[in-house]
């Protein structure tokens, strides 16, 4: 059975965060443990919230939406983002053009995982 894992970057402890995704008005936390006491959550930037692809880049990191790759095609190498769009993880090479991620895809244009959007726009 596939995992359904999310990941968020915590506001308190400044650090990326996964598990599962719990969502209460405008509040997103995300359960990293279950206690005995109850669960151990972390309180989360919803703007950096993505969803496991199921998929890992070539170094075997977890591939999430929201993630920047780097992709090597025609001798040169090009920065693209994750985004999961009509059912799919998709690479967006630019606005207009994408394709799906798979592990073909990966295998074959040696994706890695450099960053996320989420870092871009907090810097």
């Amino acid at each position: 059975m596939k995992q359904i894992i999310f990941r968020g970057f915590d506001i308190y402890e400044k650090k990326w965060v996964q598990g599962s995704l719990i969502k209460d008005g405008s509040y997103c936390s995300i359960v990293t443990d279950i206690k005995d006491w109850g669960l151990e959550q972390s309180l989360v930037d919803p703007v950096s919230i993505g969803l496991y692809s199921g998929l890992d880049d070539v170094n075997g990191k977890p591939i999430f939406e929201g993630d920047v790759i780097s992709v090597c095609a025609n001798r040169q190498i090009y920065q693209n983002t994750v985004r999961f769009d009509n059912g799919a993880f998709r690479v967006w090479q630019n606005p207009t053009h994408c394709q799906p991620l798979t592990r073909q895809v990966i295998s074959k244009y040696r994706v890695q995982v450099v960053g996320s959007v989420y870092d871009l726009i907090k810097r």
